[in-house]
């Protein structure tokens, strides 16, 4: 919205007022978090403090290195007199190329845990059916060296769960 505002001719106060205040959007878009910081950093333009020290803060408090940098930038290129229109134009839309990255990398990995899920339960569901179906036939595992193999496979069943759980757990 801001890099919209700007290469309509906004300034860049401008343009961070007028997403403050509700933009062109209103309520549709869900962005809450960041919309209360655009509010700090009008807040604080309000007092007389420039937008890129505003901006500065909000880098400061948040953990986001993008943001970090974002800020960094917009001094420099503010100090300069660089295009800043063009500064956020390309941050917006590297920012929103490493989020559907992070979505499609999450969704790559969702599919190996969810095969790992199928695969330690589908002994049970076949030892339940086998039950079912032929009671006589798995009999054999309640009484004498059944009751060992039962257990070993149980075990590395439960072996199998923590470590593929614990493979599986990729911090995107």
């Amino acid at each position: 919205f801001i890099s919209s505002s700007m290469s309509a001719g906004g300034t860049v106060e401008g343009s961070f007022y007028e997403y403050a205040k509700g933009g062109i959007y209103g309520t549709d878009i869900d962005c809450s978090l960041i919309k209360k910081e655009f509010e700090i950093i009008v807040r604080r333009m309000d007092l007389g403090e420039s937008v890129t020290s505003a901006f500065s803060k909000f880098a400061e408090r948040s953990a986001s290195s993008d943001i970090k940098i974002f800020s960094l930038a917009l001094c420099e290129m503010s100090s300069a007199g660089g295009n800043v229109s063009e500064l956020i134009k390309n941050a917006s839309s590297a920012l929103r190329l490493k989020k559907e990255m992070a979505d499609e990398i999450r969704v790559i990995l969702a599919s190996p845990e969810y095969n790992h899920y199928v695969i330690t339960v589908m002994p049970c569901i076949i030892v339940y059916l086998m039950k079912l179906i032929s009671p006589e036939y798995i009999a054999s595992i309640y009484t004498g060296e059944g009751r060992i193999v039962a257990v070993v496979s149980s075990v590395m069943i439960a072996v199998a769960w923590f470590l593929g759980k614990s493979i599986s757990n990729i911090k995107v």
